[in-house]
């Protein structure tokens, strides 16, 4: 049976690969329904503010798609698709930031092109 083995690579004789950010500050980001950090998360009120409790966890056992900030639960979102076209709605909790609202607009964009879709509309409520 093979063992694993611990390596080390200089970072010069490695492929470039793309900078990546660290999710927190600065970061905002689509999550899915049920993802798995919304459950974890659950009804911890640091990561968002209790009144807001039921728009994201629903009865019946319901987890909403949220719209996470700053690593904090900032609303909810939901995305319809008809045919090619994908259209994707967000419920802030609170006002969102310009550079937040331009993430989520990124990530709408990816998901539609993940879904092999074009992004129809974006809208924040």
């Amino acid at each position: 049976m093979p063992t694993a083995q611990a390596s080390v690579a200089l970072s010069s004789s490695t492929p470039a690969r793309p900078a990546c950010r660290p999710l927190g500050v600065g970061a905002a980001r689509l999550l899915p329904a049920f993802d798995p950090w919304v459950i974890g998360a659950a009804r911890h009120a640091p990561l968002f503010d209790p009144p807001h409790l039921t728009s994201v966890y629903r009865p019946q056992g319901w987890i909403s798609p949220v719209l996470l900030v700053n690593g904090r639960i900032a609303g909810t979102w939901k995305h319809t698709r008809n045919g090619q076209r994908l259209a994707v709605e967000t419920e802030p909790l609170g006002r969102l930031p310009a550079w937040a609202q331009e993430q989520l607009h990124a990530e709408a964009e990816r998901l539609a092109a993940f879904l092999g879709c074009v992004l129809a509309t974006y809208s924040v409520g």
